[in-house]
């Protein structure tokens, strides 16, 4: 098996849904998603009781995306994403759990070229020269205390700034 990398990110604090909704769409295309993670790449969901997998990615010039992985033999002809806006989000949940898989987008240009791109919002992937992107939960990833010892830091700053207002 490859070598894994973990990007470093912050553990999400919300419940990810199995649908991106129509605010988060819209906060992403304004600019003001600050936890854009939350919303894309590959997260393991609760999906009525049983594990699921949804995958968003935003590909706005694409004429299709399917998704393929060790989890489907790299064949997304069964794994079609949905275009959830003209403005090029789309998404996929698929009924199982695939923490540890491997996994590309298969996109689709507008002149036809079919381009296999690793997920920008991996949480994991392959080291070099290798380049697929793996599904990695982060629920339960210890928060690195530095972070959080800097977060509460700047909520401090930001409650004694108003306090002089």
């Amino acid at each position: 098996m490859y070598g894994h990398h973990l990007a470093s990110v912050r553990m999400r604090s919300s419940l990810i849904a199995a649908n991106p909704t129509d605010l988060e769409v819209y906060l992403f295309h304004e600019g003001s998603l600050h936890k854009s993670y939350e919303l894309f790449g590959a997260h393991v969901i609760d999906e009525g009781g049983r594990a699921a997998t949804r995958f968003c990615v935003w590909a706005p010039h694409a004429r299709d995306v399917r998704l393929v992985g060790s989890f489907n033999g790299w064949d997304g002809a069964k794994f079609r994403l949905t275009k959830v806006n003209d403005e090029g989000v789309w998404t996929i949940v698929v009924p199982e759990n695939l923490e540890g898989h491997l996994y590309k987008y298969e996109i689709v240009t507008p002149d036809g070229r079919v381009l296999l791109k690793a997920n920008p919002y991996a949480f994991c992937s392959e080291l070099r020269p290798h380049t697929a992107s793996i599904v990695y939960d982060l629920k339960g990833y210890p928060v690195e205390r530095s972070v959080l010892a800097a977060e509460e830091a700047a909520k401090a700053d930001l409650r004694a700034a108003d306090g002089h207002l």
